[in-house]
């Protein structure tokens, strides 16, 4: 009876094991036609399925997280395209210290626009790492585009420019034979220049990423930038007037020096009137 029970034991867990291995295939079969079919009715390599993500969150450091996120892209075969690290002023204040310095306060919100290129079968993985260097998620996003039928497209009209050059009319004039090859072979070239971008896609994912944390308080002394606050002391102040009002007397006299004639001239008109008048009144007073 004991041989019997232990042999049913070991059927069991045989089954058991045999089940769950069967379940987990299962789900890597599911994953993997997942990865393979398009909704477009195409199957295997002819699915080209660009993924694109994006994802904001908040960190404590925005400088540590952004070396972070880099690191966290390299191990993964992948690279950062684009990284913007921006601090954005949302207060300030200006204290006074003297007529040269100034207590400056502002108050910064720092955060960092990310673009980073992943291989496509660690985009996941990728997503869940960086999404475990911030303790907020605001926002995460996951597009994928079924660039099947345009990969197709694209092979179709290669393959039928190349049946039309290989079967070119011979009763085509040779330089237009030329010109027409050379415009069918830029399109077939267009094409496949086209595909290699879509299989780029496919291959590597595109991330974009942005990381912000709480605002910060800056604190700093600075030079006083308004002119108008900086000035000589009273006494230089003084003396400088004393100088500028000599300086005016001079002037004014040199001035009045380039004017000689025509003081020269006013003077005599006004003795002629003097010497005038007196003249009038001294023939009025014979007459009397």
């Amino acid at each position: 009876m004991k041989y019997i029970a232990c042999l049913l034991c070991f059927v069991t867990v045989l089954f058991i094991q045999g089940c769950y291995n069967n379940s987990g295939e299962y789900k890597g079969e599911l994953a993997a036609i997942s990865d393979s079919v398009s909704v477009t009715g195409l199957s295997g390599d002819s699915v080209k399925l660009v993924r694109k993500a994006s994802i904001q969150f908040k960190v404590r450091d925005v400088e540590k997280s952004a070396r972070s996120v880099s690191e966290i892209a390299r191990n993964m075969g992948g690279m950062i395209f684009d990284q913007q690290l921006e601090a954005v002023e949302t207060g300030r204040k200006e204290l006074r210290l003297g007529n040269d310095s100034l207590l400056v306060f502002t108050t910064l919100r720092p955060g960092v626009n990310i673009t980073a290129r992943i291989p496509s079968e660690h985009l996941e993985t990728f997503l869940n790492n960086i999404a475990d260097l911030g303790y907020f998620t605001s926002n995460s996003s996951l597009h994928i585009d079924d660039r099947s039928l345009a990969y197709l497209q694209n092979n179709l009209k290669e393959k039928a420019r190349k049946e039309v050059l290989s079967r070119a009319s011979k009763q085509v004039k040779k330089y237009e034979q030329n010109y027409y090859s050379v415009l069918l072979n830029d399109e077939a070239i267009d094409q496949q220049i086209g595909n290699r971008y879509i299989d780029a896609d496919v291959r590597y994912s595109t991330v974009d990423m942005f990381v912000f944390q709480n605002d910060v308080v800056r604190q700093e002394v600075v030079a006083n930038y308004n002119i108008d606050r900086y000035n000589l002391p009273v006494g230089t102040r003084l003396l400088n007037a004393f100088n500028n009002g000599w300086h005016y007397f001079i002037e004014f006299v040199i001035a009045l020096a380039h004017l000689w004639m025509f003081i020269v001239f006013l003077t005599g008109t006004i003795i002629a009137y003097r010497y005038r008048n007196r003249l009038k009144c001294a023939i009025f007073a014979r007459k009397l």
